[in-house]
């Protein structure tokens, strides 16, 4: 089964990208990311960084390390209390598109609030799949999920590739104490 390719990825809230200004990049098979100390390049890949925790049923953890979800929303929880993204998947003859929304929990948690798989293969009308989540929203259900576009889009997101040439991150080079 041939890879299908993202396309296109909208970030809300997470970060530096406030939720009521999003970022929406149009993405290649290679795609650079060039700009400003501070622009927010580190945060766009440690989004993917997210989703790849998300699609190993270890977002919680990867919540943990970052610090809670105070760290991880736009100002923290008491200006952004959620975040969301949308990735559209292009295939050949189809175009299947992964909604989530991660809203603030106690404990400085982040628990799956909505989550939508869409697939439009060539019709006018998008074929929506709510995901129903489980009873307790800390991980998502699209690894449980047997439909084929969720088992596309699933394998689409662990087999996403992302590299930082210029690591400016918390746990990059540049930010370590040289010996």
């Amino acid at each position: 089964m041939k890879q299908d390719r993202l396309s296109k990825i909208t970030i809300r809230g997470y970060k530096s990208i406030a939720y009521d200004n999003p970022v929406t990049l149009n993405l290649q098979d290679v795609t650079l990311l060039i700009g400003a100390n501070g622009a927010g390049k580190s945060n766009i890949l440690s989004f993917f960084k997210l989703l790849g925790f998300m699609m190993n049923g270890a977002l919680q953890r990867y919540v943990e390390q970052e610090g809670t979800s105070n760290a991880l929303l736009h100002y923290g929880v008491k200006v952004t209390p959620q975040l969301s993204c949308e990735l559209v998947y292009q295939g050949e003859q189809r175009t299947n598109t992964y909604r989530f929304t991660l809203a603030h929990a106690t404990e400085g948690r982040l628990l799956i609030d909505d989550e939508k798989v869409l697939s439009n293969c060539g019709r006018t009308r998008d074929d929506v799949q709510g995901i129903a989540p489980s009873y307790n929203y800390r991980e998502s259900d699209l690894l449980k999920i047997t439909a084929d576009k969720a088992i596309r889009i699933r394998e689409n997101l662990l087999q996403t590739k992302f590299y930082q040439f210029h690591d400016s991150s918390s746990n990059g080079p540049l930010r370590q104490a040289h010996k």
